[in-house]
């Protein structure tokens, strides 16, 4: 079995730049700047450590109101969000990343999803 460094990814995917961090050759092999929002400081720590283990930057919050300001000043590459927060929720954030970084990709990570969740949060820009 190929290790997550040796992946080799198909030189066109719609959308995605081949060199972009972003792309499915650059989730492997370049090193991204990520935003990790989850109120619950084990998986953030969890979470966190894993993600600079494989050499990326990591940027982290705990609330809408920090995931928001951290977002429009350091402009990350990739937003993992949990989607329940206690100052709101990820809709309201992918609306403001709509409006600060149009191009950012994100995910929105919940335990509790509906389809109607899942379509709207993909609307919105996950």
């Amino acid at each position: 079995m190929k290790r997550a460094t040796e992946f080799t990814a198909p030189s066109k995917v719609p959308g995605l730049k081949p060199d972009s961090p972003l792309s499915l050759k650059g989730i492997f092999l370049n090193k991204a700047k990520v935003l990790l929002v989850d109120d619950d400081p084990v998986i953030l720590a969890a979470v966190s450590e894993f993600m600079r283990l494989e050499g990326h930057t990591v940027l982290q919050a705990s609330t809408l109101k920090a995931a928001i300001s951290i977002m429009e000043r350091e402009a990350p590459d990739l937003g993992v969000v949990y989607y329940d927060l206690p100052d709101g929720d990820a809709l309201q954030y992918l609306a403001a990343v709509k409006t600060a970084h149009p191009t950012m990709k994100n995910i929105v990570l919940t335990g509790h999803g509906t389809i109607d969740l899942a379509v709207r949060a993909i609307k919105e820009g996950a």
